[in-house]
């Protein structure tokens, strides 16, 4: 049990699932729910940490080498173009809200990005995007059970 539980705390850590693929995965291996709601909730708060970490050591790094430096460059040009409405005029809670979305494209990782762009103080991006995260985890959290619940009233 433990074991899916840190696969699922892993998945929701990592740039590629987020809780957007982790709560699914939880919920679908027979594990408490709630457990499986915090688990991934941890694990998509360390999304800004470590970008922020890989950010300051490696950043420079990453922008000097000519091929990093062409994806780089897409990578904020999308980024700014996703966030500029919300973050440009609302700050804050702008870059919460667009952490909060639950769709593709949003999430942790694109807010630290954001918050990288726009300037924003580390304390209040963390925060930010540490209540997105809550609110999109617990979106998807529900979503979940509201579709295998009726999913089992149709097929009962």
């Amino acid at each position: 049990m433990l074991g899916k539980l840190i696969v699922s705390f892993l998945i929701s850590a990592s740039p590629f699932g987020e809780c957007k693929t982790a709560i699914p995965y939880g919920l679908s291996q027979d594990l408490n729910d709630y457990a499986v709601l915090a688990f991934c909730i941890a694990g998509n708060l360390l999304a800004f940490p470590l970008f922020d970490l890989f950010m300051r050591h490696f950043g420079n790094v990453f922008i000097m080498n000519s091929k990093m430096k062409r994806f780089s460059a897409k990578w904020r040009t999308s980024t700014r173009n996703k966030t500029k409405d919300l973050v440009e005029k609302y700050g804050f809670w702008g870059l919460m809200l667009f952490v909060a979305i639950p769709l593709p494209g949003t999430g942790a990782y694109f807010g630290g990005v954001a918050a990288y762009i726009f300037g924003i103080d580390r304390v209040k991006a963390f925060t930010a995007i540490s209540i997105g995260v809550v609110i999109t985890c617990i979106l998807y959290f529900l979503a979940a059970k509201g579709l295998v619940a009726g999913l089992a009233f149709f097929l009962n």
